[in-house]
């Protein structure tokens, strides 16, 4: 993307655990159905979608009487908002078509979200009914990386993220993860963002503190 200082880019990110349930009693796919079903959507948001979620961040950060209430009617907002900026129509009764595959990457995103410390090639190709050799296929032409590739990019999120909480110790860090010792998690995350894992943690608490990004 390049951005436009006229037309500045907001990124929000929420991530949602969803149960399909088709369609709605009158035989037409419902909203939730229609988002459920659309893999990837771009365009120029005419919805509001940008107000909804600053508000449901603030909601989730000022956490004041019936918050949770309102978050849940923010996240319907949202979830309608995104359905009317696709340029289909609810009813139509191919829309919004997708792969079949779109089910297996929702188990593969799963699986890397949740299990990045444990997960395996042979038990995510079990889950995707896959045979190894057809889940590294399925990485690649969908990631762009191996399964080690994707796993270790995983690890290293999580690894970032934990950093930035001073009360977690890295020797904690590095066995959520999976790594067997302290030190060949140091050398995976310096080897990764070519910063050390205790540099990384000092230089953040050091932006936070001042206010500045990293």
């Amino acid at each position: 993307m390049i951005p436009d200082p006229k037309d500045p880019l907001n990124e929000y990110c929420i991530y949602l655990k969803l149960s399909y349930k088709g369609v709605n009693d009158k035989g037409r796919l419902s909203p939730m159905s229609v988002f459920r079903l659309t893999a990837i959507w771009y365009g120029r948001d005419r919805h509001g979608i940008h107000s909804l979620m600053k508000s449901l961040f603030k909601e989730l950060s000022d956490k004041n009487t019936g918050y949770r209430t309102a978050v849940e009617s923010i996240i319907k907002q949202i979830i309608i908002s995104c359905v009317r900026n696709y340029p289909v129509k609810e009813s139509d009764s191919d829309s919004p078509g997708v792969k079949s595959g779109d089910n297996l990457y929702l188990t593969i995103e799963e699986a890397f979200l949740y299990e990045y410390g444990t997960i395996t090639l042979t038990s995510l190709a079990g889950r995707l009914n896959l045979s190894t050799r057809q889940t590294q296929r399925l990485l690649k032409e969908h990631y762009g990386m191996s399964f080690q590739s994707k796993r270790t990019e995983a690890k290293m999120s999580a690894a970032a993220l934990m950093l930035r909480s001073p009360d977690v110790s890295i020797t904690c860090i590095a066995d959520e993860l999976g790594y067997s010792s302290v030190e060949h998690f140091s050398s995976a995350f310096k080897r990764y963002y070519n910063i050390s894992a205790g540099e990384y943690r000092k230089s953040f608490i050091y932006c936070h503190q001042f206010g500045y990004h990293v």
